[in-house]
């Protein structure tokens, strides 16, 4: 099958939309489909890292300097750097003439108005979100977030519209399924907090990651653990980072542009992390984990998954409270609290999503076709 992704990655947006689909594109190419990403010219957009894992780029214009969505009626309108319609209309000239079998949306600031322009260029279209705060006019809507029903959807799509729903349709690298085994084995046992791994987000924009560390080098371990801070290349506080990484009184190391996170989750105890398709990894391997919200659309995900046991929720860094850090980490170098915590984890998704995903994608495909 011939299958475009539209998704966008910059410093303000993250990376996160892109690598859900890469992800996804990647499964899809092991079973022989071609992809090609359409995504704009932001700063910090992610068209190299694509390419590298061998799929085609359509590279859209950089935004307009007014290029926010005209009719101003969503807070993420100015994500997609130019109006709903010349988007739309770009993307199409970028396709040429080429007809999808699937179009893959993995964007807030699109909606059905922008899918209806797009209808002509592709067979069938899957939406990836988050949010199920407008219309979408799709075959298939994946929302991988926990709590999320089918009523949250049902009056703003198609009525034959296909829905997954939950993280067990995540979009995780295959590495993570793999290395689960390994994971449920190793933390059968606890036998302290050793190792912690630090990953805020691909760029981090609002240097959760600084604060983490600060708040650690105050915690009286009985055992000092070593601290594994992940960031990217891109990440507007990575040199700061760093020079605080060099002067912390704790063992702590920063690595850029990792490709073994799912290993380096494995070796961890404990994660602190940000929400997005991070949280389905580090439950994938049973990791228990820190939250802190860093966008305002992780919120409900975040809040339920605390309130199930799965995650302690730090809350948003603006409103992060030391004494409920200091807290959480007493209770997790407590056996009983970590091993329940990780089982929770482990039952929320086996890592299997995108084999889920490109399963129901072929079938109704195969459907139409007959």
């Amino acid at each position: 099958m011939n299958i475009v992704f539209r998704a966008d990655a910059s410093v303000r947006i993250g990376i996160g939309h892109i690598m859900r689909c890469l992800t996804l594109a990647d499964a899809l190419a092991i079973e022989g489909h071609d992809c090609t990403f359409v995504t704009r010219n932001h700063s910090g957009h992610l068209a190299d890292l694509i390419q590298r894992r061998g799929h085609r780029v359509a590279l859209m214009e950089p935004p307009a300097k007014n290029g926010s969505n005209e009719t101003g009626d969503s807070e993420y309108a100015e994500w997609l750097g130019a109006s709903w319609q010349a988007d739309a209309e770009e993307t199409i000239e970028l396709l040429q003439d080429s007809k999808a079998d699937w179009l893959i949306v993995d964007h807030y600031a699109i909606d059905h108005r922008w899918h209806k322009v797009l209808r002509p260029a592709a067979e069938k279209i899957l939406v990836v979100d988050d949010l199920a705060n407008r219309a979408l006019d799709c075959e298939v809507v994946l929302n991988q977030n926990y709590g999320c029903r089918e009523n949250d959807y049902r009056k703003r799509v198609r009525p034959d519209c296909l829905l997954l729903l939950g993280p067990r349709y995540a979009l995780l690298r295959p590495e993570f399924s793999q290395l689960r085994p390994q994971a449920i084995e190793k933390r059968k046992t606890f036998q302290g907090i050793r190792r912690i791994l630090v990953s805020m987000g691909g760029t981090d924009a609002d240097n959760a990651t600084s604060l983490v560390l600060q708040t650690l080098a105050g915690v009286d371990w009985p055992k000092p653990p070593e601290i594994d801070v992940v960031l990217n290349s891109r990440a507007p506080h990575l040199q700061s980072v760093i020079e605080s990484a060099r002067l912390h009184p704790l063992a702590v190391s920063v690595a850029v542009d990792v490709n073994d996170m799912a290993e380096r989750m494995l070796r961890a105890d404990l994660a602190f992390g940000a929400g997005g398709v991070t949280t389905w990894e580090r439950c994938c391997l049973g990791l228990p984990s820190l939250v802190i919200m860093t966008a305002n659309n992780q919120n409900f995900t975040i809040q339920t998954l605390h309130e199930f046991g799965v995650i302690f929720s730090l809350g948003p860094k603006n409103d992060f409270i030391r004494d409920i850090f200091m807290d959480d980490i007493e209770a997790l170098t407590g056996s009983d609290k970590w091993q329940e915590m990780s089982r929770r984890s482990f039952a929320m998704t086996d890592g299997a999503g995108c084999l889920e995903v490109s399963h129901a994608m072929i079938n109704i495909s195969g459907q139409a076709a007959r």
